[in-house]
């Protein structure tokens, strides 16, 4: 199962566990289903966009 990062919406117990409103918390998506969390989409966590190639030199002339 993969675990992803959930943001609690209110204080109390999640999962568990005694959390505050607003704190970043790492559940299972079996955990959050019945959990008052909400799913963190972060851009940190994005792979980076991929640099395009500079188009290779122009050989130059023999002559």
């Amino acid at each position: 199962m993969s675990v992803k990062t959930y943001r609690a919406k209110a204080a109390g117990w999640i999962a568990g566990k005694r959390v505050a409103a607003g704190e970043e918390i790492r559940l299972t998506a079996a955990q959050a289903k019945y959990e008052p969390v909400e799913l963190v989409v972060a851009e940190a966590t994005a792979k980076p966009a991929r640099k395009a190639k500079a188009a290779p030199a122009a050989e130059p002339d023999p002559a």
